[in-house]
């Protein structure tokens, strides 16, 4: 027969206990996925995609929710399953490797060093919510041969706007960050094929 617990050990246990039933849930976790696109198999170069420039507000562990003038929320229970930035670089690299089936889609300080023929590099400017749940993508995007010097006029460059409605909950922000990025990888490959 077990002899009930002395009054000082229920005592001691009760913080315990009640911390733990006002825990909070753990939060859901997100991830940028790859979207299919148009296929181009002439391209056969190595391109090194280079790591994302993201602006500092994104470097947030939370999914923005829309939020009114400049106010920046997050939503509840919700994260990025990683570092967005690192996430944003290897969609890409899957999103190229799908459309370039051809050439050989590097993410550049990965684990393969293979030495490339381009770089892709790509600096984000905003990928936000606005208000009303509009997702908003400003990004500027540039590819240059691996042996350009920095003035060389054979960099291309290119800033992209796009913008999608409907980023009103973790999940479709996520989904609406994922086509946007893919629409971003349709409009590097004129300048990875270009002249």
């Amino acid at each position: 027969m077990t002899s009930p617990l002395p009054r000082r050990a229920v005592l001691a246990l009760a913080p315990a206990a009640l911390l733990a039933a006002c825990a909070s849930p753990l939060p859901t976790p997100y991830r940028l996925t790859p979207q299919p696109g148009a296929s181009n198999p002439a391209l056969t170069a190595r391109i090194a995609v280079r790591a994302v420039g993201v602006p500092s507000y994104l470097s947030q562990s939370g999914l923005l929710k829309p939020s009114p003038g400049n106010a920046l929320n997050v939503y509840d229970n919700a994260a990025w399953a990683g570092d967005i930035a690192q996430q944003l670089q290897e969609v890409m690299v899957e999103n190229l490797s799908q459309r370039l089936p051809n050439a050989q889609i590097l993410a550049s300080m990965g684990a393969i060093g293979a030495p490339p023929d381009l770089y892709l590099e790509l600096q984000l400017l905003d990928f936000a919510p606005d208000a009303t749940g509009t997702l908003h993508l400003a990004v500027q995007l540039a590819v240059r041969p691996a042996n350009a010097p920095a003035q060389s006029p054979a960099w291309r460059l290119k800033t992209l706007t796009l913008s999608a409605p409907g980023a009103t909950s973790p999940q479709a922000l996520a989904a609406a960050m994922s086509t946007l990025w893919a629409q971003t990888a349709d409009a590097a490959l004129p300048l990875l094929t270009g002249p």
